[in-house]
Parts: structure tokens; sequence; C-alpha cells
């Protein structure tokens, strides 16, 4: 598990840096499925997490995920499951699946950035929400996100200069 967090973060650096030179004018990205089977699922695995029953969420989110994994919402609710289960490595790396998929995806930023600031990556939390703040600067989450690390690092006075930007 450890290596394949590496990898993605080595894959989010390089996402990154280079994120202006991903970003598309399309707006035909995949986020949902065609397939009915996969939207079943997809809604049982929603209702559970609605209703605490975290983990059957998170097997059902997997199994979504494993039929369609160009699915970025079913990747992105994953990420918000298993960051409600503490599993913050793994709340990161479903985000980065989905940003993988479509790059100015804005909730899976906000899944990258919150996922890092949880599990203690600070430099990496304050990326996602710069990338999601250069990509959509129209979005106040990427200013509310930042704003937000920046303040519980008690770094008041860059919170403030940040959020004013929003």
């Amino acid at each position: 598990m450890k290596n394949k967090i590496l990898s993605t973060i080595g894959i989010f650096i390089i996402l990154g840096i280079s994120v202006s030179a991903q970003v598309s004018k399309q707006i035909s990205f995949h986020h949902g499925t065609h397939n009915s089977e996969t939207i079943k699922m997809f809604n049982s695995a929603n209702w559970g997490m609605q209703t605490n029953r975290l983990e059957d969420a998170k097997q059902m989110f997997l199994k979504v995920v494993e039929i369609d994994s160009t699915f970025c919402d079913a990747w992105d609710n994953l990420s918000v499951c298993c960051r409600k289960l503490g599993q913050y490595d793994e709340a990161f790396y479903a985000s980065m699946h989905s940003i993988m998929i479509d790059s100015i995806n804005a909730t899976a930023w906000i899944n990258c950035g919150y996922s890092a600031f949880l599990g203690g990556n600070i430099e990496i939390s304050l990326k996602s929400f710069d990338n999601l703040q250069q990509i959509i600067p129209g979005n106040p989450e990427g200013y509310y996100g930042k704003s937000f690390v920046l303040y519980a690092i008690d770094s008041i006075a860059s919170a403030k200069e940040n959020i004013r930007k929003s």
C-alpha cells in the first residue's frame, strides 16, 4: 500500500507541475456511467454512506470502479467514504484516479486537498488547493480549503490573504 501511495504522490506532483498543460477546453468528460447495474450499485453505495454503513459503501464503490474505471463520481464518492473511515491515503488515491480521468474535476481536487491534510501532508494539501484555484479561479472551494489549511497550521495572515482572493 505504501508503494501505491508513493507512486500516486509522484503522479500528483507531475500533475501539479504540468496542470496548466493538461486542462482541456472540452467539457465532455465522463463523470457518470451508462451501465444500469453500475448505476444501481452506485446508488446503493451512496445510500450506505448516507446511513453510515461506510465499510459496506466502500466495498460497493470499489465494485463500481472495478466495472467502470472511468466513473469519476464513483471515485469521488469512494474518496469521501474512505475519508469518513479515516483511511486518508486511500481517499487520496481515489481522488487521484478521478483527476487522471478529468484534470479539471473540482470535487476531486477538493477531496485530494482534504485527504492530504487529514493524512498529515500539508504540502500536498496546499498544492491541491492551489491547483484548484489555478484551474477554476471562480470556485471558492480552492480558496476556502487553502485558507482552512493555513489557519490550521497557524499561518493566519496567509489564510486571510488567500481568502480575500476569492
